[in-house]
């Protein structure tokens, strides 16, 4: 086994720029598929670190909010026993929109949070200046503080019916918001007590464990508890899952290249073993078994694939480092940091080496079956010259492919009949690199012919001589030009998708707020005129809401 590998060593030398050729185009693919994984697996870190901000790190939210009914401190540890369940804490809303007395219904929502870690993923605790409340202390919205010109350590009194009025230290002050402008924030102990609701809860946030069925809990939670709302928090869901659909496209695209590669590969080694066909008759001759020359190949291939594999994952993930500032500059989208998956890599390595060793059974399988004695009698064939029908049936494959592909695509048909298709057609396009370039080749001998005649009609017959070297070099710049196409592609859906999600959450570019209290006049129509006819400016006001207060009246009614 050694002296076999040895020979395929000095086999592989002896052919440099072919073998290099050969290491180019596999290393190539590998390279997309290393930059593909690293950066969906930094997209999709990236992606959720963005939700978790946004949403909190915890995954359902249960209970009876706008209802009198609450869970007790029973129901409470019933919901913390579930198998599946990390970290439950509970929140209190006293006065429910049912039977709110009015002193309260003019004041921002009471909410009620204990000091716990899984309470400070809640979005609405988003506290901006201070810190969170103790007993007899409250944390206010930014909009309230400035209508009452309120700051840190004022004090302010809320009234807390059938009880007076109560007043409390201002702890902290919530970020400017829209969803926080009416809330403010009590301890939840302190809380549950001024308004008579010890050891009670309107909802409770829940943490389940990292391989928890969620669909499980939610039952649980309906069959223990009957009419309590479950907020699944779906929004969140979707939004973590929004690369989701462009990683298979992206995979199968990686994936198309490589086995465009592992082509290179088997082309590469058939030409070797035509060449080397009496060489390989002599070791026949002197002695070696067919099983040494098949092993010989395989070698070759080996050493091929593992040298690609290294330059490809090298190559590769500096790539990855050096498109954080190049796709800011061309595209204007920002990667912060990279993450590597480690398995991800290796997996790729090692499996990239494999497919290069499978792909060189069909040449090693031929040079194996070589009889010495004919082929050391035979000069190194030549390829034959494509049947014209053979010719016309694979262009009109190609462009049937071309069809359906562009029509799934509109359609909005099946990503993964789209991959597919999209595979057959790299595939039987490297298939054709021959007779594309031989149509190619006489197609520019023939415009160049008035300008250059003698170079031209040379330079054809010379690249046509050396065919098998020209759609070589063919095929590896063809795997060039996709790999930088497909890497450009993927980018641009990246951001494409990203500025669809912002513009959808933040439809306007930007919010004028009046800093008085919600029962003040806020802005004249003179004003909303004036910016309204400044230039590429489109206002669109929104009116204030007034709240009233009835003495002895159904508020209902």
């Amino acid at each position: 086994m050694k002296l076999t590998a040895q020979l395929a060593w000095r086999f592989l030398k002896a052919r440099r720029a072919r073998s290099i050729f050969a290491v180019i185009g596999i290393s190539l693919g590998v390279m997309l598929l290393i930059i593909s994984q690293i950066m969906m697996t930094t997209l999709e870190q990236s992606n959720e670190k963005s939700v978790l901000e946004k949403y909190g790190d915890f995954d359902l939210v249960s209970g009876y909010n706008g209802s009198t009914k609450k869970l007790s401190a029973k129901d409470l540890q019933k919901i913390e026993g579930f198998p599946d369940v990390d970290q439950i804490t509970p929140m209190l809303f006293p006065y429910a929109s049912e039977d709110m007395p009015a002193a309260v219904a003019s004041q921002p929502v009471y909410i009620g949070f204990k000091h716990h870690q899984l309470a400070m993923e809640h979005p609405l605790v988003s506290i901006g200046k201070g810190g969170f409340p103790k007993a007899q202390e409250v944390v206010i919205p930014a909009r309230y503080a400035k209508a009452k010109g309120l700051d840190i350590d004022s004090e302010i009194s809320f009234p807390f019916p059938p009880g007076d009025d109560v007043k409390v230290r201002v702890s902290g002050i919530l970020n400017e918001s829209e969803q926080l402008n009416n809330i403010v924030i009590f301890d939840y102990d302190w809380l549950a007590a001024q308004t008579h609701n010890v050891n009670k809860a309107t909802a409770v946030m829940l943490k389940l464990n990292q391989s928890a069925d969620k669909q499980k809990v939610i039952e649980d939670l309906k069959e223990h508890f009957a009419d309590i709302s479950i907020d699944q928090r779906k929004a969140m869901t979707t939004e973590k899952e929004q690369l989701g659909g462009l990683k298979p496209i992206v995979n199968g695209l990686s994936i198309t290249v490589l086995l465009g590669s592992l082509l290179i590969v088997v082309s590469t080694l058939q030409m070797s073993v035509q060449e080397r066909q009496k060489e390989l008759a002599t070791l026949r001759l002197l002695g070696g078994k067919p099983a040494q020359l098949f092993y010989m190949v395989i070698w070759e291939a080996f050493l091929i694939g593992t040298m690609a594999a290294l330059i490809g994952t090298v190559t590769g993930t500096v790539l990855c480092y050096a498109l954080t500032n190049i796709a800011e500059q061309f595209i204007g989208y920002s990667i912060q940091s990279i993450s590597i998956p480690a398995k991800s890599i290796i997996i790729s390595f090692f499996g990239s080496i494999l497919l290069t060793v499978l792909a060189a059974t069909i040449p090693a399988l031929s040079t194996s079956r070589l009889s010495p004695i004919a082929a050391y009698s035979q000069k190194i064939s030549k390829s034959k010259a494509e049947s014209k029908g053979t010719i016309i049936g694979l262009t009109m494959i190609l462009l049937l492919l071309a069809a359906m592909t562009f029509a799934v695509h509109k359609s909005g048909g099946s990503g993964s009949f789209s991959i597919l298709l999209g595979v057959s057609f790299v595939l039987i396009m490297f298939v054709m690199t021959p007779a594309v370039l031989r149509i190619i080749v006489t197609a520019l001998t023939f415009l160049l012919r008035p300008f250059y005649q003698m170079e031209s009609m040379i330079a054809g017959r010379n690249a046509l001589k050396r065919m098998r070297r020209s759609q070589q070099i063919a095929r590896v710049l063809t795997l060039a030009v996709i790999v930088g196409f497909v890497g450009y592609m993927i980018l641009q859906a990246v951001v494409s998708q990203t500025e669809k999600t912002i513009s959808k959450q933040y439809p306007l570019d930007y919010v004028i707020q009046a800093t008085e209290a919600s029962y003040e006049p806020g802005f004249s129509s003179s004003i909303i005129k004036q910016i309204d006819h400044m230039n590429g400016v489109e206002t669109i006001p929104v009116q204030t809401s007034i709240l009233t207060h009835t003495l002895d009246l159904d508020i209902k009614k």
